[in-house]
């Protein structure tokens, strides 16, 4: 039904030389302009320069085939939708005999609808793919990002489409196109979920390849990025995510970068395959793979693997001669870390994993099964879960078919004991049916929480399903035979966990959409039930209207704030708002901030923020003054309180000019700062808001002075 299109008009495309003879080459030279990158076959042969070409037909053709590629698997969502949109369009034709004008709008619109879902998985740009082969990156399948647009699309065109509706007062056909509107809500709904863990796919592509071969060295871009990493705070005994500079070198090396210290430099050697970036902190400190690398710059022979400097024994396998695993491997897995230390263990073959492959932990065999020759799950097998380590020691226990789809009853068992599971279908879709006990996406040690419902033949949550922690049933609610919520719902907090048993309580109507007065209820950490602490009402469209008490987003036993105001019609922020904190040892809440918001829920005017990392051993705030723009201006003070009912203190601060820069004396909280140490940066910033001049660290509980830093903006 798809095929690729272009989205250039391959007419318009010229010579360098700007003539009117057909293009026949393309010029391989990232530096050049995509105007400079085409040229035909005379002025090829009489150019005098060196250029590395290949003909544009191959080119394109090889585009082309990617493009099916991916249309193959995207057309599995996309189909649906068309579908859906097509019974609206067939609902209008058979109203344009009472509407000939207006409705002749409404189909256009709709065929318009149906062509832009169309267009999300058939367009490519020749130049973005060419750009991708200069610069050596796979074509992907990011599902995810399909969902998102479909949701974009459907956003716009309902929007659209509704306002005609509205104009015609159609009366009894109107229900039906809502009917088909909620439909593709639904839809959409079921696809977002089934692909939400699903990876971005690469598209294998032997011309890239080659080519890699061809430009080897000469693709590497110097630059820096951020990246997000995993991460595991000891004193809190918790996770976290903690953001690293990436720095791209010229000496083809990526640094990993944090609070200003290189903590990792990998030197590149291999350029036929694009370097990983890894997402783990403890794996970017400790783990390291030492080997050879042959004539081509690949990895050949016996590879090690070390961890905080030690080898470890027997982990590791051999690379053939083109770079590919081959034979006995044992390797930590993709999530390996402090607190989970296991190994996969098996054979490769020509880089793929077949026969028999076992997970190992503390030295002992958990789980694994076999993978057929094509690499494919099938048989019995005992996964381990995505998160697992020594809090959270879960495994899925069921069968694959032939097609590596999971058949059957499926175990989930923690420490060696069933705590959920349920059905899956025979048929290849994979769909959970029948009655399932499941676990939250966060389980762990501290959120025991398991959901405990029914799945319909579609694979549907339909029905009750009650939400249980540590064993007792806490929430839960109905789902309708569309899996909206509906009725009475008692929810947890998206951040649930033994810090924060938080939950949320209301009412769902008929669209599965949150309706009239919700309350917030809290079980502290010494408290024998949960107790109301926040809330307030919903108006249409799950707008958060009139009064409320809201949490702050990190809210826990540390961080017991609340945030009291009103919301307009339109869901928006007004007037004064008033910030109240809870120490671990006080009864009851106390005022420490607060301010006005303006137009469009812009804070304007006197404010008292709280510091972004505001907990009981960091109990800082920063007062100071708003623009009509929401800007910070003039004079802003840094407060801090350490505890046990003192009084909060000044102990920083300086100037922001009229575009909210810094400028002139400042005294800055260094970036651990808090009640055990308490370090200050103090120094001045020039008019254009940058550090210059000598800047000193103080220790003011101490009033010493540690060290000098000189910057010379």
């Amino acid at each position: 039904m798809f095929q690729p299109k272009m989205i250039e008009n391959q007419k318009d495309f010229q010579c360098r030389f700007q003539h009117s003879q057909p293009i026949e080459f393309v010029i391989l030279d990232q530096s050049l302009p995509n105007n400079q990158q085409l040229i035909c076959k005379n002025c090829q042969k009489n150019s005098q320069l060196d250029l590395r070409i290949v003909e544009f037909q191959i080119l394109k053709s090889n585009f082309d085939d990617l493009q099916r590629q991916k249309i193959e698997q995207y057309a599995l969502i996309i189909n649906p939708h068309i579908d859906s949109v097509n019974k609206f369009q067939n609902t209008l034709k058979s109203l344009k005999t009472k509407l000939i004008q207006q409705l002749d709008q409404l189909i256009w619109l709709s065929e318009d609808w149906i062509n832009t879902l169309a267009n999300s998985i058939v367009s490519y740009s020749f130049f973005d793919e060419l750009n991708k082969v200069l610069q050596q990156q796979s074509s992907i399948m990011d599902f995810n990002k399909l969902i998102e647009n479909v949701k974009i699309i459907h956003k716009n065109w309902k929007m659209k489409v509704n306002q005609r509706l509205d104009e015609f007062k159609i009366q009894c056909e109107n229900q039906s196109f809502q009917d088909i509107f909620q439909q593709l809500d639904n839809l959409t709904f079921q696809q977002e979920a089934e692909v939400k863990f699903q990876p971005i796919i690469k598209i294998k592509d032997s011309y890239i390849l080659s080519f890699k071969e061809q430009k080897n060295l000469d693709q590497w871009k110097e630059g820096t990025n951020r990246l997000k990493v995993f991460a595991w705070n000891q004193n809190k005994k918790k996770s976290y995510y903690e953001e690293l500079e990436i720095r791209y070198t010229k000496d083809k090396e990526i640094l990993y970068i944090k609070d200003g210290s290189i903590i990792r430099t990998d030197k590149i050697e291999d350029f036929t395959k694009q370097p990983e970036l890894i997402n783990n902190l403890d794996q970017i400190q400790l783990l390291q793979f030492k080997g050879k690398y042959g004539k081509n710059n690949q990895k050949v022979g016996r590879w090690k693997v070390q961890w905080d400097g030690q080898t470890l024994d027997d982990v590791g396998g051999e690379y053939q001669e083109d770079g590919k695993k081959s034979g006995y491997w044992k390797e930590p897995i993709k999530n390996f870390w402090r607190k989970a230390m296991v190994y996969e263990a098996g054979n490769y073959d020509n880089d793929q994993k077949v026969g028999t492959w076992k997970f190992i932990y503390r030295n002992k065999q958990i789980g694994g099964g076999d993978y057929n020759l094509q690499s494919m799950k099938q048989g019995k097998w005992i996964e381990i879960a995505e998160n697992f380590s020594s809090f959270c020691q879960v495994t899925y226990n069921g069968e694959y078919n032939l097609k590596s789809m999971k058949v059957g009853k499926w175990d989930i068992v923690v420490k060696g004991k069933q705590i959920g599971g349920g059905q899956y279908n025979q048929e290849e879709r994979q769909i959970k049916i029948g009655k399932w006990k499941e676990l939250d996406m966060g389980f762990s040690k501290d959120k025991q929480v398991i959901f405990d419902g029914e799945y319909n033949m579609k694979g549907i949550k339909v029905g009750q399903w009650n939400i249980l922690a540590w064993g007792k049933q806490i929430g839960g609610g109905s789902y309708d035979q569309n899996e909206k919520k509906i009725g009475r719902w008692v929810e947890l907090d998206e951040r649930f966990d033994s810090n924060k048993e938080v939950t949320q309580s209301g009412e769902y109507n008929i669209n599965g959409m949150k309706v009239g007065k919700w309350d917030i209820l809290y079980k502290g950490r010494y408290d024998g039930k949960y107790q109301k602490i926040g809330g307030g009402s919903y108006g249409e469209a799950q707008v958060k209207i009139g009064k409320w008490i809201d949490l702050d987003e990190n809210f826990e036993f540390d961080k017991q704030i609340t945030y009291n105001g009103e919301y307009n019609m339109q869901g928006l922020k007004i007037d004064r708002w008033d910030i109240w904190f809870k120490g671990r040892y006080d009864g009851k809440y106390q005022k420490i901030g607060g301010g006005s918001y303006g137009e469009a829920q812009v804070k304007i005017g006197k404010w008292i923020d709280l510091d972004e990392n505001f907990e009981f051993d960091k109990q800082i705030t920063h007062n100071g003054e708003y623009n009509m723009q929401g800007m910070k201006v003039g004079r802003w003070d840094i407060w801090f309180n350490e505890g046990n009912d003192k009084q909060y203190q000044l102990i920083g601060g300086g100037s922001y000019d009229q575009n909210s820069k810094k400028i002139g004396s400042w005294i800055e909280l260094d970036e651990g700062f808090n009640e055990h140490y308490q370090m200050t940066q103090n120094g001045e910033y020039n008019i254009q808001g940058m550090k210059f001049g000598t800047w000193v660290q103080m220790d003011i509980k101490c009033n010493e002075k540690l060290y000098e830093k000189t910057y010379d903006n």
